[in-house]
């Protein structure tokens, strides 16, 4: 088995070296072969720089290991797909320039992978590295569940994702219009996984499958900021589906426009800040709700 871990940045140099550096402290200890491929998306940066300099002091049994790739387009989602015509592996694996590997990541994802030859989908834990960070960008559930109906794509995120090469034939790769630096900052992932799991591939979340997110989010503006940018790639990813005719979309939008609402207005016990980080959200929601009638018709 070969994984291809696709790690794709923009002007992010400084947080693109420390990502590398945690990958290559890894040492697998199962039998498995991988590359690192760095979609540069139109960085204006030192990020190119940053991936010849950390090749060069790579020791020799990791010659050919780390690829770069450049993708001039704008968009997380043109740089994911870059990423997915660039990589060689069977396992297909996405983490973010900000994200620390745990030391067996890359074994667990190949444990789950080989021990059930049927599974197509894998999420994994996503924590935060540092105490002092806002905590979005997460998803710290410690339940192994597998999930067989679409509405579970949204308890995975992009920053810790996995699934096998074959998952593309049906799916296709990611939209464009969907995700940072396209018309609606977030939601590529989730449409991705909920596109996979209408197709028929169940997704297995493991916690195993652990991750530590360094997001630079270290105040309440700038995690409200996040949430604002997800309302927003929430209702185009749920009016894209809608405008299909997909009536199970019409079920996933009310439940999660029920339960965010249940939280932003007090009906729910939760903090102050968790009510307010909620609120953006919405705020988000309702912004991008013309645009995106408009965008994903």
């Amino acid at each position: 088995m070969k994984l291809s871990v696709m790690i794709c940045t923009r002007n992010r140099a400084a947080s693109l070296r420390e990502t590398l550096n945690a990958v290559f402290k890894m040492v697998p200890s199962l039998d498995y072969d991988y590359e690192i491929v760095v979609v540069d998306n139109a960085s204006t940066d030192t990020t190119r720089l940053v991936v010849a300099e950390v090749i060069a002091a790579l020791p020799t049994r990791h010659y050919g290991r780390l690829r770069y790739c450049h993708e001039p387009r704008p968009g997380l989602s043109n740089a994911r797909n870059a990423a997915l015509r660039t990589a060689q592996g069977d396992v297909l694996v996405f983490i973010d320039d900000d994200i620390w590997p745990a030391a067996n990541w890359l074994d667990e994802i190949c444990k789950e992978f080989t021990d059930d030859p049927d599974l197509c989908l894998l999420g994994g834990r996503v924590l935060l590295a540092q105490e002092r960070l806002q905590p979005v960008g997460i998803v710290i559930s410690n339940e192994r569940q597998t999930l067989t109906t679409p509405d579970g794509a949204a308890m995975v995120i992009g920053a810790n994702i996995a699934f096998r090469r074959e998952v593309l034939g049906k799916v296709g790769g990611f939209d464009p219009r969907l995700g940072a630096g396209g018309a609606f900052a977030a939601a590529e992932d989730v449409d991705f996984m909920y596109r996979a799991m209408k197709a028929g591939y169940k997704l297995l979340y493991a916690p195993s499958v652990t991750v530590y997110h360094n997001h630079d989010r270290t105040t309440h503006e700038q995690a409200c900021k996040l949430e604002y940018n997800y309302g927003q790639g929430a209702v185009a990813y749920f009016v894209k589906h809608i405008l299909k005719g997909d009536l199970y979309a019409v079920k996933v939008a009310y439940w999660s426009l029920h339960n965010v609402m249940t939280k932003a207005f007090g009906l729910a016990t939760i903090s102050h800040e968790v009510a307010e980080r909620t609120r953006a959200y919405l705020r988000g929601f309702a912004k991008g709700l013309f645009p995106a009638l408009v965008r994903m018709w």
